[in-house]
């Protein structure tokens, strides 16, 4: 099974909805329900192969994405998941999909996290250094180009955290870590963590039993206003 799917539960998650009037204090605790049956993007996102793990830019012109078993992935069809991302026209109609391209992706499993606020930005998932604990890293865009990414430091982390899922605020200041491999309340638990230098984030705390439960809370999403906090919970009623 692809690293993709293996973070995916075999029971049913709710979706859950957290707002914040600061971070580390919550309120307006709600489950969300939709109403309507999601509309599947076309062609040009969509393909024959696997398309998942979506993150829009914060202007909503550029959807990122990861794409498995393509041809033209980096390392061809048998290797880790690509980014691919499709640009919106004005009409509002999305662009073919391209491979992002070199060096932000290889030959192993590659993933957008999160996209800072100015769109030149991001911080991906990879294993681009074996030496690292982590396997989260920031790329900056310099004349149209994404550079070289450049591996995050957490402090406090002395083992990998194997498959855990993360957010992040678009100034890049604030980071949501969702793993069982920390000390926690339950199974799965969201973690919260600060920028304290570049490319440093602070040890992560549990963000509190208002949130994590006795069972599995993952798939953290921070939405743009950097307030709300969607998540994926089979402890919440």
């Amino acid at each position: 099974m692809n690293q993709c799917a293996t973070a995916v539960k075999k029971h049913l998650l709710g979706i859950v909805c957290l707002l914040f009037t600061q971070f580390g204090k919550a309120q307006n605790f709600e489950t969300i329900v939709f109403k309507t049956l999601p509309q599947k993007l076309g062609n040009e996102i969509n393909s024959d192969e696997m398309e998942g793990e979506p993150k829009l830019s914060p202007d909503g012109k550029v959807l990122y994405f990861c794409r498995r078993n393509d041809a033209n992935n980096i390392g061809g069809p048998d290797s880790g998941a690509d980014i691919w991302f499709s640009v919106k026209e004005e009409n509002g109609l999305w662009q073919p999909a391209k491979n992002l391209g070199t060096p932000v992706n290889d030959r192993n499993f590659n993933q957008v996290i999160g996209i800072r606020a100015d769109g030149n930005g991001m911080i991906v998932k990879g294993s681009f250094d074996s030496h690292t604990l982590n396997d989260i890293y920031i790329t900056r865009r310099a004349k149209g180009k994404w550079q070289k990414p450049e591996p995050i430091a957490i402090e406090g982390i002395t083992k990998r955290l194997i498959n855990a899922t993360y957010s992040v605020s678009t100034d890049f200041n604030v980071l949501f870590i969702a793993s069982n491999k920390l000390d926690g309340i339950g199974k799965d638990d969201i973690y919260i963590s600060f920028l304290v230098a570049d490319g440093v984030y602070s040890e992560p705390k549990n963000i509190g039993n208002v949130l994590n439960t006795i069972n599995d809370e993952v798939f953290p999403v921070l939405a743009s206003d950097n307030k709300t906090l969607y998540f994926s919970s089979n402890g919440h009623a």
